[in-house]
């Protein structure tokens, strides 16, 4: 793993410990993440935490190509109540951790707490994903 990621998992849990409640909602049973890749990246790492009334999505998405480069485009995340109802939908966006590594970490804060048994899903886009419009 490279320093970047090590500095962005840290510093993400830092914050969370802070807090005066904090509740992994994926390891407590009341979201499932599921990763939908793309043929050019994939998240290697995906956390959904609440503290205190906040709830917040981090992740980690890397090319999947070796070297340099930039990771384009975008997050599609879409989050499925028990009932099947999609209670949120977003599209989020990277932010370049180095061109040196290939990686780039991705950040939302939404505006509710899932309900029990919720389907948080990320959806990984990129150029070769989007028809192109002429």
């Amino acid at each position: 793993m490279k320093i970047y990621k090590y500095i962005f998992i840290v510093f993400y849990l830092v914050l969370l410990s802070g807090c005066a409640t904090t509740r992994d909602l994926e390891s407590d049973g009341t979201v499932t993440i599921q990763r939908v890749d793309s043929k050019s990246a994939y998240i290697i790492f995906a956390s959904i935490k609440q503290f205190d009334k906040e709830v917040v999505l981090a992740g980690v998405v890397k090319l999947r190509r070796s070297g340099r480069g930039n990771v384009r485009d975008h997050v599609d995340m879409s989050l499925t109540a028990l009932n099947g109802d999609v209670v949120y939908m977003q599209e989020v966006s990277y932010h370049r951790l180095s061109t040196k590594n290939g990686e780039a970490n991705f950040r939302i804060t939404l505006n509710k707490v899932p309900q029990y048994g919720s389907i948080l899903q990320l959806s990984l886009h990129d150029r070769s994903t989007h028809a192109e419009v002429t």
